[in-house]
């Protein structure tokens, strides 16, 4: 068939063979290198999320964790495996709507991203809120109303929990994420350095304090800790009992 540039005005020779989904330029603006990617893409996975492994076994203390997370894994990694195989393909207009318009039908790729859009969009939404005020300032106003003696701040925490807590912090953490994506993309990057450090810096500070924490100092300062909260005694031995 020879070769056809889509570029080329009328009466011009084309000059470019064929290309599936490529253009000359695309108008578009790299923003994140690929080590400020690596970073968005760790804590995209959300490094908060080991606590759902652990949580089904208050439901079912027989429950398999490591079974579990092999079955999900091996599931999982076909999404994985098809996603990067379309995103290798379609490198540069890839997305959800591209990717379900050229290998089914248009129509199916606009039901899909709009369903996303109305669901799993709002989900997270919604589940960002709820992680920030739960596993977010409930911790921090506990800690530090444990650490400073303060009732008054652990009462603030239980705010957090349940209710309104909640529901207004996903509010004002959605409408900053609003704002900040429709200013600038650079200014969600900048924001993502925060992030980053913060949590490596955590991580690491973390990890120091549970090599040097002996396990009988744990366990008192666990049943202090729970006693200044909930009050009672003996809460490390009841969660085993």
């Amino acid at each position: 068939m020879g070769e056809v540039d889509v570029f080329r005005r009328g009466g011009e020779t084309a000059t470019a063979p064929v290309q599936v989904f490529t253009r000359r330029a695309s108008g578009l603006v790299r923003v994140m290198s690929p080590y400020s990617a690596f970073a968005y893409n760790i804590l995209n996975i959300g490094v908060i999320f080991p606590w759902v492994y652990i949580t089904p076994l208050a439901l079912d203390p027989g429950a398999s964790v490591w079974g579990g997370i092999l079955i999900c894994g091996a599931f999982a990694s076909l999404l994985a495996v098809v996603y990067a195989g379309l995103a290798s393909a379609m490198p540069r207009t890839g997305g959800d709507y591209v990717f379900q318009s050229r290998t089914l039908r248009p129509w199916f790729g606009f039901a899909t991203v709009a369903m996303m859009i109305l669901t799993f969009f709002l989900q997270w939404q919604a589940l960002g809120g709820w992680l920030v005020s739960v596993l977010g300032v409930y911790p921090l106003l506990t800690g530090l109303g444990v650490m400073t003696g303060n009732h008054m701040l652990v009462d603030w925490g239980a705010w957090y929990l349940v209710g309104w807590g909640p529901t207004i912090v996903t509010m004002v953490s959605s409408t900053i994420a609003a704002l900040v994506l429709i200013k600038s993309f650079r200014w969600f990057v900048q924001l993502q350095w925060i992030m980053w450090y913060g949590f490596l810096i955590s991580y690491v500070l973390m990890v120091v304090l549970f090599l040097t924490t002996s396990n009988a100092a744990f366990i008192q300062r666990y049943n202090t800790a729970s006693n200044f909260v909930a009050g009672g005694s003996g809460a490390y031995k009841a969660i085993f009992d």
